[in-house]
């Protein structure tokens, strides 16, 4: 039941591992290209507002862990007004049927919207959202986190020799810490964002599109990441720099503005997460339950459902998480590091687990346990085993190699390591019209490589240095011997069938070597290569 952190096996493993489904994140992005505007007025259409939409939702997905249903992450373009409340209504909806499910974990909704403001309102394709429809959303939602992000852009251009060509003014459009009520301001866990100050006005580039969003997106991945993924804050500092630097450059300056109230969490507020999920929950066959990832603070909430009859395995954040079962309640704190892999099994019968080179131990837990399971990770053990086995090895035609050998050896394993100390003896007659020869070869073979531990199985390649003395007896009674050097790269599985010290072990590769071959008329040291199998036992001494 043990699996090695060798790279080997988690890229063997990496088909069957899953990852949990992310149902406390909401978000509702808007695009828009145009809108409807009051009589007298007149707003070019946006390029690039709707496609960036898209390009935000799917990297809230990739990188911000929000699930890709649209009852949870919803994306509208060129939407009116009452489709845009209407989704949120089917995500408040949503919020609040796994808030039942769930209990009262941390949930975080994020409302974008890039298009065109003016005067306070967000335009639509019908009417604009003002500010009371804006409190209407984040009310009706009600997550514990909530974040607005504001690029409304007024202007489709950084040229203002082009927007003045079409006899269009430049006033400020809209800005959410005017035009949204203080009762949703002043809510708790409240981070605003808005592309641009109230007297100024946000720019679409030809090239990048909205400014501030294409550099909110951007840092989502590019952003200095701490712990375990990248902060809002972070995330903010990154599309506030860059923004004020592009804007400032076209000589047009754009200065992003943050409102932050009442935050509850005591740590970070993690957004993204571009790092890969390197660390694994390894489910036993025997679990079931409804489990709850919690990272960190529990502002990121994952769900595991885990049937029963078939093993699981869930890709995590190397971090400090809690793994919470949903049906009663009960917790257990985990600290992951690197590639490590904990498995979680019935406690009922189980003991400490070893393996050739490895062993699992239990967990211990700083707090609470998962009544009736036990989490055990693996650790590094020295053992010991002497191999016995035959090996077939198909030479030239008058080589020094005899094709049939007895061997021997020691074996030694630490955790993703093997090295192995071995001894072989073969011997063959080899009669032609001719002439007839007597080949004697005994060889010291010393062999180093990884292992990965898959269940009964112990797999790795091997890379063999050996010494062979070799003497050949002609028919005619002449004599010579020879010292070669050799070297073999060889796959070796080892196989542990019932759990006793008995090992079946079996090794394919091929071996190369500088010798004189057989022929007695031949003196030149020659490399040739030879195929070779072996198969064996081996007992485990510790």
């Amino acid at each position: 039941m043990i699996r090695s952190l060798a790279t080997l096996a988690a890229l063997l493993l990496a088909a069957g591992t899953a990852q949990a489904a992310s149902p406390v994140r909401y978000a509702l992005i808007v695009g828009n290209n145009s809108g409807q505007t009051p009589p007298g007025i007149e707003l070019p259409e946006l390029r690039h507002a709707q496609q960036e939409a898209q390009v935000l939702r799917d990297r809230l997905v990739a990188l911000g862990n929000f699930d890709a249903s649209p009852q949870r992450t919803a994306l509208l373009t060129g939407a009116s007004r009452e489709e845009i409340l209407k989704a949120a209504q089917a995500i408040a909806a949503q919020h609040r049927a796994d808030r039942q499910a769930l209990g009262e974990v941390p949930t975080l909704f994020a409302f974008f919207f890039t298009g065109h403001g003016l005067s306070g309102q967000l335009l639509t394709k019908t009417g604009p959202l003002v500010g009371s429809d804006l409190a209407t959303i984040f009310g009706e939602v009600g997550a514990t986190f909530t974040v607005g992000v504001f690029d409304a852009c007024f202007s489709g251009s950084l040229d203002l020799a082009a927007l003045s060509s079409k006899g269009l003014a430049l006033t400020p459009g809209f800005n959410a810490f005017e035009a949204l009520p203080q009762e949703v301001l002043n809510a708790q866990g409240t981070m605003w964002f808005a592309s641009s100050r109230p007297d100024q006005v946000s720019y679409e580039d030809s090239r990048l599109g909205g400014v501030f969003t294409h550099y909110f997106i951007e840092a989502m991945e590019r952003a200095p990441s701490t712990g375990f993924g990248i902060t809002l804050d972070d995330v903010w500092e990154y599309a506030r720099a860059h923004t004020q630097s592009h804007t400032r450059n076209a000589a047009r300056p754009q200065t992003p503005q943050k409102l932050v109230r009442n935050l509850t969490s005591t740590g970070p507020l993690y957004f993204s997460f571009p790092a890969q999920r390197r660390a694994t929950l390894a489910f036993e066959a025997g679990v079931v339950g409804r489990f709850l990832v919690r990272y960190e603070n529990g502002q990121l909430s994952e769900l595991v459902a885990k049937s029963a009859g078939e093993p699981m395995r869930v890709a995590v954040y190397p971090a400090d998480l809690v793994l919470e079962r949903l049906d009663d309640g009960g917790r257990q704190s985990i600290h992951l590091l690197g590639d490590e892999t904990v498995w979680i099994r019935p406690s009922e019968g189980w003991s400490t687990l070893s393996s050739v080179g490895l062993k699992q131990v239990a967990l211990v837990a700083k707090g609470p346990r998962l009544d009736g399971l036990v989490l055990t990770h693996e650790e590094s053990r020295w053992s010991g085993l002497v191999e016995l086995g035959y090996r077939l090895s198909v030479g030239p035609r008058y080589g020094a190699i005899p094709t049939h050998a007895a061997r021997a050896g020691f074996r030694v394993d630490r955790g993703i390591w093997q090295l192995r100390l071995g001894y072989g003896y073969g011997r063959e007659t080899h009669a032609f019209e001719a002439w007839s020869y007597l080949v004697q070869r005994h060889a010291l073979e010393l062999g180093f490589g990884p292992a990965a531990t898959f269940e009964a199985w112990r797999v790795g390649p091997v890379a063999s240095a050996s010494v062979g003395w070799t003497s050949f007896a002609y028919g005619d009674g002449a004599k010579r011997s020879q010292t070669a050097w050799a070297g073999s790269l060889a796959a070796n599985v080892l196989w542990q069938p019932l759990h006793l010290p008995l090992y079946v072990q079996a090794q394919a590769g091929a071996m190369g070597e500088w010798s004189r071959p057989a022929a007695p008329l031949d003196g030149r040291a020659v490399f040739s290569v030879a195929p070779e199998f072996a198969l064996g036992l081996a007992v485990e001494l510790f």
